[in-house]
């Protein structure tokens, strides 16, 4: 969108266009204002202005729509997706990022998260600009992620449930008013099933008789069959209660979103208190 405004005997024009930042200049005739801010509009939507003017917001959002869209992670990486965007890094010019800045994300962000989280974000950050440099045409000197110490992951988790915990988990649970909660989190006491793996389980993969459950595909690609406690066996032995307890793909998985869990109840929850 091109703007012209007149000041002391000039012309000055401003082309803006989302994900770029402003082209200005000044002209003595407004016929040359108007045609140069033609131009610039017709440059623009055919790319040739030069890559330095794209923001890294821009290149974001095209491997969100282009690239992550096609990944069976999508729903989850779109939550890492929305963090990078909302990060400084967003504002820059892609040509202007280095490693110092990315080494500052990493700082940043592992004073909020697990070392694991952020390495898994440098992840995805470091696709983006391999995406940007192999196939979009972005002529960077490197990969700046690829320049920086990475954290070591986080070790695996091994803790149980305490003494009282469960009670005062329950009680918690007791409080939410998304009814698909409590029973989701219950299931994934019994079977130490992921999130998502509850979320995308199909009745063609439930086996009540012969208690155990089948993942097709879990996180690290594997798959793999969960036995049935008997307290799971009780809440899948029953096509009703299967439909609220069990949280069968079929039925809720449409218009489950991810983020009513985090919304309706948060996992770092304190059982000490």
């Amino acid at each position: 969108m091109a703007s012209i405004t007149k000041k002391l005997g000039r012309y000055y024009v401003r082309v803006r266009r989302k994900g770029s930042r402003t082209l200005c200049k000044s002209f003595g005739r407004r016929e040359d204002a108007l045609r140069w801010s033609r131009q610039t509009e017709i440059d623009l939507e055919n790319g040739l202005i030069p890559q330095s003017s794209y923001l890294f917001l821009d290149i974001i959002n095209r491997y969100e729509k282009t690239v992550s869209v096609d990944k069976k992670s999508h729903e989850i990486e779109k939550f890492r997706l929305k963090g990078l965007k909302q990060s400084f890094l967003s504002e820059l010019p892609i040509h202007n990022i280095t490693q110092s800045h990315i080494a500052q994300y990493r700082d940043n962000r592992l004073e909020l998260v697990q070392p694991s989280t952020v390495l898994r974000e440098l992840t995805l950050l470091s696709h983006i600009f391999t995406v940007a440099m192999q196939d979009w045409g972005y002529e960077l000197t490197c990969n700046p992620v690829s320049k920086i110490r990475k954290p070591p992951p986080s070790s695996s988790r091994n803790r149980r449930l305490e003494e009282g915990e469960e009670e005062k988990l329950l009680h918690g649970l007791n409080q939410i008013t998304n009814i698909w909660t409590k029973p989701l989190m219950l299931f994934a006491i019994e079977t130490a099933m992921r999130r998502g793996e509850l979320l995308k389980l199909q009745w063609q993969y439930v086996f009540l008789e012969k208690k155990y459950v089948h993942l097709p595909e879990t996180k690290n690609g594997a798959t793999r069959n969960v036995p049935l406690s008997p307290k799971a066996e009780v809440r899948g032995s029953n096509p009703l209660e299967c439909a609220i307890n069990l949280l069968i793909y079929s039925y809720i998985y449409d218009f489950f979103d991810f983020s009513l869990l985090s919304k309706n109840f948060s996992f770092d929850t304190d059982l000490t208190q």
